[in-house]
């Protein structure tokens, strides 16, 4: 069991919260042969389109690192918690699923005991210290911790970033609004910023998997406050400067 979880939590990038689910006795007992490659199986929502194929360049990296044979799932976030309340009801429970969050199926499924507590996994592992106690006591029951949990601490997580040293290449100042954005975008994607003298950089990259709001508050995301003319911070969904901008499209 010790070798289960090491090579699992060693193997993977984590994202939202992952469980590990609890595996019967005839897998435990067919993985007590060190030399045996170990199948791992994987059940996870995605925005990904299309999504994943099971085999992919990314699962082949993992499976000749480690001598695993990774075997994920992914389902489109749409449909993905109806399908993982069906998995989980049929017994044919995956060895690793993902979470959005540790909702109402979580913590029962954790009293049910289809969980594996990993507290003495996760101490194991120096990146896991960084994570504040708050963070692990959102997917833990009763001091038992059954998820590792996507941790964005303030210095970072989803937020757009800039190429520092392509501004000052090109004697640019840090962009304050969407005028001087546009133009940093195509300085950077016609005036060569990283100095190779080839057209092959891009002034302006956007994608869920970058950053969720890539718009800066234009519309939609709840990340972003407007001040209005009172000097008060207005969330973005319902600030004037939005509303003006949707009432354009």
């Amino acid at each position: 069991m010790k070798r289960f979880m090491s090579i699992t939590l060693s193997s993977v990038l984590l994202a939202g919260s992952l469980a590990a689910c609890s595996p019967d006795s005839e897998k435990t007992s067919s993985n007590t042969n060190k030399n045996e490659k170990m199948a791992i199986t994987w059940f996870d929502g995605t925005w990904e389109n299309p999504v994943p194929e099971p085999g992919n360049e990314a699962a082949k990296a993992l499976n000749k690192k480690f001598n695993i044979d990774f075997k994920p799932q992914y389902i489109p976030f749409d449909l993905y918690d109806d399908k993982l309340t069906v998995k989980m009801a049929s017994g044919d429970i995956p060895d690793v699923i993902g979470t959005e969050g540790a909702d109402t199926n979580y913590i029962k499924w954790a009293k049910q005991g289809a969980f594996l507590p990993l507290n003495d996994y996760v101490k194991k592992y120096e990146n896991f210290k960084d994570i504040p106690q708050s963070v692990w006591d959102a997917v833990s029951l009763d001091g038992k911790i059954y998820g590792i949990p996507l941790f964005f601490p303030a210095s970072g997580g989803k937020k757009p970033i800039i190429r520092q040293d392509w501004l000052d290449k090109l004697g640019l100042e840090m962009p304050t609004n969407y005028e001087e954005l546009e133009k940093v975008a195509i300085a950077f994607a016609k005036e060569d910023p990283d100095g190779n003298g080839k057209d092959d950089t891009i002034g302006l990259g956007l994608a869920k998997g970058i950053v969720y709001d890539p718009a800066f508050g234009a519309y939609w995301g709840n990340s972003w406050y407007h001040k209005n003319k009172d000097g008060q911070l207005i969330p973005g969904q319902i600030s004037e400067g939005k509303t003006k901008r949707k009432l354009l499209l």
